[in-house]
C-alpha cells in the first residue's frame, strides 16, 4: 500500500493520538495489579514456563528473552514512568500532539 506524504502524516497522528493513551493505559493496569517488579518478575516466569505452541508466535518469541530480572525491574520502572506521565488520556494525546509538533489540532 503506498501512503502520500500527507497520507503518512494523517495516519500517523491518528496512530499516535491511540498509542500513547493505550500504553497509559497498560501501565495503568500493569501497576495497579503488580504493586512490585517482584510480582510482575513471578506473573511473567509463571507465564513462560506454561508457554505451548498454541500461544502466539510473538509471545513464545519474546517472553524468554524478557524475563531476566534485570529486564524486568527496568521494564517495571518504566512502567512506573508512563503511569505518571499518562494520568489520563488528554494529557497522553496532548503530548502526542506536541510530540507531532501539532499540539493545536486537539
Amino acid at each position: 500500500m503506498y501512503l502520500s506524504i500527507k497520507q503518512h502524516d494523517q495516519f500517523r497522528t491518528l496512530l499516535m493520538g491511540f498509542e500513547i493513551p493505550f500504553r497509559g493505559y497498560i501501565a495503568d493496569v500493569l501497576m495497579t495489579h503488580y504493586s512490585s517488579a517482584n510480582d510482575l518478575e513471578t506473573a511473567l516466569l509463571a507465564k513462560n514456563a506454561s508457554l505451548t505452541p498454541a500461544d502466539p508466535f510473538f509471545l513464545r518469541d519474546v517472553l524468554p528473552n524478557s524475563v531476566k530480572h534485570s529486564k524486568i525491574e527496568k521494564m517495571y520502572h518504566l512502567y512506573m514512568g508512563i503511569r505518571g506521565i499518562c494520568e489520563n488520556s488528554i494529557l497522553a494525546a496532548y503530548l502526542g500532539m506536541v510530540e507531532l509538533g501539532r499540539p493545536h489540532l486537539l
